[in-house]
């Protein structure tokens, strides 16, 4: 029995020891030297490669050990994200993928790293890019639309393709949502605006193209159509309305044909007034009785009507 919990305490000892001892990466110590060189610096779109080289040395200017794991990140293409030293030396593959632009990388091992991004370029450089909207006016409503075309050049003046464009607006929206937009084979990148109900009182809507730091701005009119007054109608019933008796105004005839009635303004004829789309009214005396209907929109234009009424005695 007693040889059994021996047994059995020496199998839980070790699995202690391995749950303790998990494999941890070896990494360059805190007094560590890294030295890091791509070549090349500009590589082609599609697949082409950089070297990333880097060299690490401890505080006394030996290698660090063999096998001490360096970790790399790409914001563009695609990188060996961990490699390992021989001598003190190791080196990563960076492949581009079919975005332009600059990929930005970082190293590290342990607490020993860059302190800024390792430059690479992918593709020529975008050095300006030429913004067109077509119409560059627009008259206001709901839907309306601008093309938007982003053509990005190099310092030759020659177009880029695959570049990466973002586009955004201060008011409206865009197709792309923000996202990155890539030039086609002529350089060009397009996205489309629309306006929305939210932009009814914009004058001008800014378009911006940015590649990098290079950006590009275009400004985009919005013309305000003058507003179309609205037209006020009315039916009454009873048609021989009798001293005493409710008559009944309806104006749901009435209609602004841009926008929408909000009030509805009744003299009816006697003195009295009243509001509403649909409202009663009794006569006390009898005789013509001239109605007049008067209707606002929401741009606070108005319209009136009147119609005559012959009011007998019952």
């Amino acid at each position: 029995m007693i040889k059994k919990l021996l047994t059995l305490a020496s199998i839980g000892l070790c699995i202690g020891l391995i749950t303790s001892c998990q494999k941890v990466d070896p990494v360059a110590p805190e007094d560590a030297i890294m030295t890091i060189s791509v070549n090349p610096a500009v590589i082609n779109p599609g697949g082409d490669n950089a070297v990333i080289t880097v060299i690490i040395t401890r505080g006394d200017g030996y290698p660090v050990p063999d096998g001490t794991v360096v970790y790399l990140t790409t914001t563009m293409g695609t990188i060996d994200g961990r490699v390992t030293t021989t001598d003190g030396m190791a080196r990563s593959i960076l492949t581009s993928g079919i975005e332009v632009g600059i990929a930005e990388i970082t190293v590290s091992s342990g607490v020993v790293g860059t302190a800024e991004p390792i430059i690479v370029q992918i593709g020529a450089a975008i050095a300006f890019i030429s913004l067109t909207a077509t119409p560059a006016s627009i008259s206001f409503e709901e839907g309306a639309t601008s093309s938007i075309t982003a053509i990005a050049f190099d310092e030759n003046a020659q177009t880029i393709a695959n570049a990466a464009i973002t586009f955004s607006t201060d008011a409206g929206a865009l197709d792309s949502g923000g996202q990155i937009v890539l030039t086609n084979e002529s350089g060009e990148a397009f996205d489309t605006l629309t306006l929305g109900s939210w932009d009814k009182d914009v004058d001008t809507v800014t378009v911006t193209a940015t590649a990098g730091a290079i950006i590009s701005s275009i400004a985009i009119k919005v013309i305000t159509p003058p507003n179309i007054f609205p037209t006020a109608n009315f039916t009454y019933s009873p048609s021989d309305p009798k001293v005493g008796e409710s008559v009944t105004f309806n104006a749901s005839s009435s209609y602004d044909p841009d926008g929408t009635i909000v009030k509805y303004s009744w003299e009816f004829g006697d003195a009295l007034t009243g509001m509403g789309k649909i409202v009663t009214h009794p006569y006390s005396t009898s005789g013509d009785k001239t109605v007049t209907l008067t209707v606002t929109d929401d741009d606070d234009a108005t319209s009136s009507t009147s119609s005559i009424i012959k009011v007998s005695t019952p």
